[in-house]
């Protein structure tokens, strides 16, 4: 596969996540509390940043850009499978989570505790996928700055899981207590 197939792979990959991450929005069910915007700049920020690093060249254009390691067309053949990966990955959460889903830290009208499909083994495996597919977009470009960049991002989804981990405790209860003993944040648990 040529480098020009690669990139498109991988730039044809988040056209795609960000319209079915739209699309499928239209679908989730009333939102019955939220936090509120306040509430959310501090890991918005963070993470928004992150992907400036890791996406737009031109705003940080010379900044960190040394590569980590010499070129070579096996960081960007791993970048666009690690990037289809996690994208897959995020899909399949995305969809098991069903009309629960919401972008912000939010208790859905009806809201369901899913401990199925891969929330059985990981709490957050929507972010688990976007981090993997972040991680084959930093290895395809292989520069210091976007791994800064993938740093932060994942800096932003822990503050944010832990702000969801604390509503879904206050809404579940024990059962979310037992869930949170039995998976890992982003990575299954080992024990």
């Amino acid at each position: 596969m040529t480098r020009e197939w690669l990139i498109a792979i991988i730039r044809w990959s988040w056209i795609i996540f960000l319209v079915v991450w739209f699309l499928t929005a239209l679908t989730a069910k009333r939102t019955r509390t939220a936090e509120s915007f306040l509430d959310q700049l501090t890991y918005r920020g963070i993470t928004v940043l992150g992907a400036l690093f890791v996406f737009d060249r031109h705003w940080l254009e010379r900044f960190l850009d040394a590569p980590i390691l010499p070129w070579d067309e096996w960081l960007l053949r791993i970048g666009a499978v690690l990037t289809v990966t996690g994208i897959l990955f995020a899909f399949w959460a995305r969809f098991h989570l069903g009309r629960n889903w919401s972008g912000n830290v939010t208790i859905k009208t009806d809201h369901e505790l899913i401990r199925t499909g891969p929330y059985a083994r990981i709490r957050h495996p929507i972010y688990t996928g976007i981090l993997i597919a972040i991680l084959g977009a930093c290895i395809a470009t292989d520069t210091w700055r976007t791994m800064v960049g993938f740093a932060l991002i994942i800096l932003g989804f822990w503050l944010k899981a832990r702000r969801e981990e604390a509503v879904l405790a206050k809404e579940f209860g024990p059962k979310f207590d037992e869930h949170r003993q039995l998976t890992g944040m982003f990575l299954p648990r080992l024990s």
